[in-house]
């Protein structure tokens, strides 16, 4: 199972679109002109960026600072979109959206001044260095992408000056630190992405971002045990960290959808709790120091649990029973454990009928193989018996890559 991925939500990409498009199209009545400082500002950013890396007919290359930005937003100025706020008698700049062209450079200071800036995209780009402290300015903001440049340094306490920030993306650079205590204050969130970067040390309890559906803070170094999580939670990626401990035997996450654990160190047993979840569709958690898993008989249950990854842990127990009990299940992977004793026939009638991955792998299971295996097609079920200590029929591709030698399998036992 790959680990869980999170592409920017449709309202980044809408929104994106309106910027651009209102840029060309927009009439030029006679409307007041740009604020002075957004100006400044915008050429500010400009000057920060190295020329050679602007090419031809982006966005940055239609900045002309010969014209008015607000006034002229057909063939100039594409990707900013202006309004005139409640009592200004200048237009201000809201949004700003810089096409991933690679950009690079630095993001000047003058990036506060636009206080009423609600959305800016600067993602996939090369912006380099710490954010400046005037960042906390763009009070308003509701919409922040800096995923995939080379920002660095550390996450401000201050970040809680963006109370109406909804949507943060800090994605692929290399920020350090921790997430600061004062991250919980930001009320408004339904999207966290600060995957890809040096993030270390113990998270914060993050059940008070009540509003928060999407959570990613994989690929980092945080440390110790599960935080507290928002109940409203529909992705959880907490994979590739240094988590460990034992997982709580229930969850009070009703509404999550998939969750990747894998690669952390966590341990124990993996709850039946967990497996049943009420919207749960998709669970990592491949690559730890799990010892056992609790399955019980899920016959007349209602269930959503399609994929379960828990290979390569340290599992000693016979194959669990219940799992093929669990109506909705497609996909098993318990590869790399030490699974023992023969594979329940019930097994071989879930592959015959519904499942369409089963890998068990690397384990030390023996005896013959249900004769509901035989008859399989590498069409019908994708998997693997290799490596165990099973009388596997040669030739057939369930069994290919051979069992382990005689000698292996009695000294497990």
């Amino acid at each position: 199972m790959s680990s869980i991925r999170h592409n920017s939500p449709s309202h980044l990409s809408n929104l994106a679109t309106i910027v651009l498009s209102l840029s060309i199209f927009m009439p030029n009545f006679a409307l007041p002109k740009t604020l002075d400082s957004d100006i400044e500002a915008l050429r500010s950013l400009k000057n920060g960026i190295d020329p050679y890396s602007i090419p031809p007919t982006t966005f940055l290359d239609t900045w002309d600072f010969s014209v008015d930005p607000c006034e002229n937003t057909g063939s100039h100025f594409v990707g900013i979109l202006c309004d005139i706020p409640s009592g200004n008698t200048s237009q201000r700049i809201v949004a700003l959206d810089l096409n991933s062209m690679g950009y690079d450079g630095f993001l000047s200071p003058s990036i506060g001044s636009l206080t009423e800036l609600t959305f800016l995209d600067l993602s996939k780009n090369r912006f380099r260095g710490p954010l400046p402290e005037s960042f906390t300015r763009l009070t308003k903001i509701t919409t922040l992408s800096l995923s995939e440049n080379i920002f660095t340094g550390y996450i401000p306490s201050e970040i809680t000056n963006l109370r109406w920030l909804q949507y943060l993306d800090l994605s692929k650079n290399n920020f350090i630190g921790t997430l600061p205590p004062t991250f919980v204050d930001l009320r408004q969130l339904t999207h966290v992405d600060v995957s890809y970067n040096l993030f270390f040390s113990n998270l914060p309890d993050l059940d008070a971002l009540w509003q928060l559906t999407s959570l990613a803070l994989d690929h980092n170094h945080f440390e110790g045990g599960l935080p507290r999580l928002p109940s409203n939670l529909r992705t959880l990626s907490l994979n590739n960290n240094l988590l460990s401990g034992r997982l709580p035997p229930t969850m009070r996450l009703p509404h999550l959808e998939a969750l990747d654990l894998s690669n952390n160190q966590f341990t124990g047993t993996i709850g039946w709790g967990l497996l049943l979840l009420p919207s749960i569709r998709r669970i990592n958690l491949s690559f730890n120091l799990f010892t056992s898993i609790e399955v019980f008989n899920a016959t007349n249950m209602t269930t959503t649990l399609e994929e379960l990854d828990a290979s390569h842990n340290r599992i000693q127990m016979h194959l669990p029973l219940g799992l093929a009990t669990i109506e909705s299940m497609l996909s098993i992977h318990l590869e790399g454990n030490s699974f023992v004793g023969r594979i329940p026939p019930e097994y071989g009638a879930r592959a015959m009928n519904s499942w369409r991955q089963l890998f068990l792998n690397d384990n030390y299971l023996e005896g013959s193989v249900p004769s509901e295996f035989k008859n399989l097609q590498r069409e019908k079920l994708n998997g693997s018996l290799a490596s165990n200590c099973l009388v596997c029929r040669n030739g057939h591709y369930l069994c290919e890559g051979r069992q382990r030698p005689s000698s292996e399998c009695h000294r497990h036992g």
